[in-house]
């Protein structure tokens, strides 16, 4: 657009994202002449939009950059879905420490286990760890094995939710009791 264009558009851009973006339409002209970046633009109505933009560079005849062709995508709803999910996940993570309760999925289709930062806590592992499903048997004492295996797998063949109290022994060797409870989910 007309210089106007362009004066109108960078007022409503902080001077810290001018100039990310002006560093990054340099590393383009001056690269692979990909630019790609993420800034907020203030709305006169003094809301802010999210906006990605992507462009490449369009050389002339001689080589040297002639313009940008890009596009302009509103990232703003992503950005608060992602920050209200942040959120979420950090409630649910300080109640879930405050009343020592983790979640697990066992996925049917792939046979694996996904557990909570909770649950790891609870088997005194580091958060992020994804055990098989015989790694998690392995926790309760070998008395309760029994009970916990019929009672998963009877959650499988036949959707019949369990609530055990069982045994357990941490990955640091702390004897506990765990209440285990768990239901067939048949979606997807």
């Amino acid at each position: 657009g007309d210089g106007d264009e362009v004066d109108i558009f960078t007022r409503r851009v902080s001077a810290d994202d001018r100039h990310r973006i002006t560093q990054a339409v340099k590393a383009a002209v001056n690269g692979d002449g990909i630019c790609t970046i993420e800034f907020a633009v203030d709305l006169p109505d003094g809301s802010q939009r999210q906006l990605l933009a992507a462009a490449h560079v369009v050389r002339g005849d001689n080589g040297e950059a002639a313009r940008l062709v890009g596009v302009l995508i509103d990232t703003t709803e992503r950005h608060r879905s992602e920050e209200a999910l942040r959120a979420s996940q950090s409630f649910l993570d300080q109640t879930g420490r405050i009343g020592g309760i983790g979640g697990w999925e066992l996925n049917l289709s792939t046979q694996t286990i996904r557990w909570t930062d909770q649950t790891c806590r609870i088997h005194d592992v580091e958060p992020g760890h994804q055990p098989t499903l015989a790694d998690g048997i392995a926790y309760y004492e070998p008395e309760a094995r029994p009970l916990i295996e019929s009672a998963v797998q009877r959650a499988i063949d036949h959707g019949e939710p369990f609530d055990l109290e069982l045994p357990f022994v941490t990955a640091k060797g702390r004897a506990l009791w765990v209440r285990a409870v768990g239901e067939r989910d048949d979606r997807d």
